[in-house]
């Protein structure tokens, strides 16, 4: 991918999406679901949501209340509902998906029920619905398949094993983005890679002042670098870099993280979020 087109996706993904995560990210209190869903392995229904392309979101087609909804797929943020379906600022909401019945909490999210052709997005499938299960993630596939507490074997050519550090209910990954070392969370509701640690030095980028479909201000410098991932082979990936970033703003004290490494940056069309083993498999290509 050049580092033209690179920063262009980044650009409108940053524009179109951004603004989405920062209001949809609220007080993540344990809940019922966070023993996750105990379903047997039945596969989850996905709509990939691409520009051009970089893949952007991922969203898991369910029941929500009796009607069809949308959640977004997002390891940075704890599972949650939007309360304007009734009204609910507390208790469950019936959620059925794929032959499976689980409650998930209502918060005060005013913006989780934007219509996306003709479904509403009512709420975030976050990290504790992956603390006990391995989730397969098969874009291409439009599917989501859960494993239990051990992933399938993977092992082999095909496959490349990204050891992870599972702590205080986020995932934590060691990369190097331009040559420096950085610890990241892994964030599948941010649209690309994000810094906010203002040591960590790269290369200058093209600055970057514009506002989202929510008119909430985004200044910043977005940048082409090269990300080092595990075994995988070097890679080029868009790069903003934030003062803050609002999946960041509630993680407890001595994380120590630099910033969030989000879907795009992982370009696979094939992974596996296997935290109960603190490892993340992507799929060779």
């Amino acid at each position: 991918m050049s580092r033209v087109f690179t920063t262009a996706l980044a650009i409108a993904v940053l524009t179109l999406s951004i603004g989405c995560v920062s209001k949809l990210r609220s007080g993540g209190g344990r809940s019922s679901s966070d023993r996750a869903h105990q379903c047997p392995p039945v596969e989850w229904p996905l709509l990939p949501v691409q520009a051009d392309q970089g893949l952007v979101r991922l969203y898991v087609e369910v029941e929500l209340e009796g009607r069809p909804a949308l959640l977004l797929l997002d390891t940075g943020a704890d599972s949650s509902l939007s309360d304007s379906l009734q009204g609910l600022r507390q208790g469950n909401g019936r959620l059925k998906v794929a032959g499976c019945a689980l409650g998930l909490p209502y918060h005060a999210n005013d913006v989780l029920d934007r219509p996306y052709h003709g479904r509403d997005i009512m709420g975030l499938l976050g990290f504790n619905m992956f603390e006990h299960e391995a989730a397969l993630i098969d874009v291409d596939a439009k599917k989501m398949i859960f494993f239990g507490a051990g992933a399938p074997e993977l092992a082999g050519p095909d496959w490349v094993r990204i050891p992870l550090e599972v702590a205080r209910h986020r995932a934590v990954i060691e990369a190097k983005i331009g040559g420096a070392e950085v610890r990241l969370m892994l964030d599948t509701g941010s649209p690309t890679a994000v810094l906010i640690d203002p040591n960590v030095d790269l290369r200058s980028g093209q600055a970057y002042t514009g506002a989202d479909v929510f008119s909430n201000a985004l200044r910043g410098v977005l940048s082409t670098q090269t990300l080092e991932l595990g075994a995988r082979a070097p890679r080029q990936i868009a790069v903003f870099r934030a003062r803050s970033w609002p999946a960041l703003t509630q993680l407890p004290p001595g994380m120590n993280v630099a910033g969030v490494l989000g879907l795009s940056s992982l370009q696979s069309k094939k992974f596996v979020l296997d935290f109960p083993n603190s490892q993340l498999w992507l799929e060779r290509e």
